[in-house]
């Protein structure tokens, strides 16, 4: 075949132009402030294309995106439909979609020339399936944008059609007729881009909003995918490589097992499963299995996803759903996938657009923070439960060695006591809420903190071969002045610490083994 070279046609045809070249301005300089984005829309294009070349050969598995960096550029490459000579002549015109709002992730037709926002040139080459053509255009968006300044700083316009037309090609060459691919080279990345050349940036930036599989690592990863392709009628994934390596969904540590539910347009309605479009959303969530909010600030809480991409951050949820307790959302990780159509993302996809169908979900979606919030809470009082089971087994255990070798001091006796009483309290007060296993536990050690007290009131202890307490003053053999001396000086000190337990006991302690080594007991012989 022999090669070709040729501009393309006119967009507008209006003798009376309506819109201008400096709109590239806003497109290059303020539409995509996030340059993690502009690859976010090459992979939603290159999604639409696999999942649509599934469908034509019936194959749920096929199709790969495939991201490469390669410096002073990055490609993204998908083998999906590819595009035939109208499509890819149809890629220039600005605003211009043929996919219908949900059909496909992407539909403005902006998108596609977000790479001129952070690369000198973007260049797309791709091939249809049964034809031996492939199609290379190229946007020069450097020499596009100097063109248009050096207008600007003149006072003069020119048409975005003539501008376009200045500053592109489209060649047509030779390819195998089997092949059938899209390829996306952001060439050059411009200096205030560079992250986009950042293997470990990138990674963490599709791990967080592509459509991708979860990490083989994550142990509740099958079930939840499970979940989704039964419940979410456009969930799906695409396998992804970046520099030859699998990109996946990742997950937290440290958590509980998966719980999932829905968010229904009326509570009085009844979920009939098999109709896939009835619920406004779809949600599944783990909860964090130590104590308060998971620490990953970046990764947890839920996140919003229409078509398995993220919507916003992992702090909308919290804004838009939570009245109550918004500390609460954090101690929770998963995603709430849409499945209103009427509920579309912005175009920068920070948020959805403002109409009745995002009302209504912010509205309805509150169950979801009415209901982590009290499983928040249940386990809350669980954990708390558990906690002062174990500090009370702890505690008395503690004194029960103390009173089997008869170390407790006269002075602490009643401290001892009341610190066993103060621990039984805490635990008859949440054994209601005791987890699984723990509630025998509690009530063990309520019976054995209340036999220990009797014990001590009765200075005996079944264990021990004398008694659980003893007293200095007796074992030392202390004259009466000094008895005198020493009780004024027990009783200045209890009066100081009275608030101080702890320190008290510790101070008796001291002046107990200092007064040992002092003064040496009289024989009994």
């Amino acid at each position: 075949m022999v090669k070709t070279s040729f501009l393309p046609e006119e967009i507008v045809l209006q003798k009376e132009e309506f819109a201008y070249g400096f709109i590239i301005e806003v497109l290059t300089r303020g539409l995509y402030p996030n340059k993690f984005h502009v690859l976010r829309e090459y992979i939603q294009n290159a999604y639409d294309a696999i999942l649509t070349w599934r469908k034509k050969i019936n194959d749920p598995a096929y199709g790969k995106i495939s991201i490469k960096i390669a410096s002073p550029s990055i490609v993204i490459y998908d083998d999906g439909t590819g595009m035939d000579w109208t499509k890819i002549n149809q890629y220039r015109y600005i605003g211009y979609s043929e996919k219908k709002t949900g059909e496909g992730v992407g539909f403005r037709g902006i998108g596609k020339l977000s790479g001129i926002s952070v690369a000198d040139k973007l260049i797309i080459t791709t091939s249809p399936a049964g034809k031996p053509e492939r199609y290379q255009l190229v946007f020069d968006a450097n020499s596009m944008l100097t063109h248009m300044m050096a207008l600007k700083q003149r006072g003069e316009n020119m048409p975005l059609n003539e501008l376009i037309t200045k500053h592109t090609s489209l060649n047509t060459d030779y390819e195998d007729i089997e092949k059938h691919y899209t390829m996306v080279e952001l060439y050059n990345i411009k200096t205030d881009s560079k992250p986009l050349m950042d293997e470990e940036q990138i990674t963490e930036y599709l791990g967080m909003n592509a459509p991708l599989a979860f990490d083989p690592g994550f142990s509740y990863g099958k079930i939840i995918d499970k979940w989704l392709r039964k419940y979410v009628c456009d969930y799906d994934t695409v396998p992804l490589e970046l520099d030859g390596k699998c990109v996946y969904k990742p997950f937290l540590p440290d958590i509980s097992g998966p719980q999932h539910d829905f968010v229904l347009a009326d509570d009085s309605l009844e979920l009939n499963i098999t109709n896939r479009e009835e619920p406004l959303a779809f949600y599944w969530f783990c909860e964090h299995a130590s104590k308060g909010q998971f620490p990953e600030k970046s990764k947890r809480g839920l996140s919003y996803r229409v078509k398995n991409f993220t919507v916003g951050t992992n702090q909308l949820p919290r804004i838009t759903l939570w009245r109550a307790s918004p500390e609460r959302a954090y101690y929770f990780w998963g995603e709430i996938h849409i499945c209103d159509p009427e509920m579309i993302p912005s175009s920068d996809r920070e948020n959805f657009e403002q109409n009745d169908a995002r009302d209504r979900f912010y509205q309805e979606g509150t169950r979801i923070s009415r209901k982590l919030n009290i499983l928040a809470g249940e386990s809350s009082a669980k954990r708390s439960s558990r906690e002062f089971i174990e500090r009370a087994e702890s505690i008395i255990q503690e004194i029960q060695n103390e009173a089997d070798e008869g170390r407790i001091a006269k002075e602490l006796k009643f401290d001892k006591m009341f610190k066993i009483r103060a621990a039984i309290l805490k635990v008859s007060e949440r054994l209601n809420d005791a987890p699984t296993g723990f509630e025998e536990r509690g009530q063990k050690i309520i019976d054995r903190g209340n036999t220990l007290v009797k014990n001590l009131e009765n200075d005996e202890i079944a264990s021990a071969t004398s008694s659980p307490i003893y007293d200095i003053r007796k074992k030392l053999h202390l004259s009466e002045d000094a008895i005198i001396v020493y009780e004024v000086i027990i009783k200045s000190i209890q009066e100081e610490l009275i608030d101080k337990p702890d320190l008290f006991e510790r101070v008796i302690k001291r002046i107990h083994a200092e007064l040992g080594n002092l003064v040496k007991p009289k024989s009994t012989e």
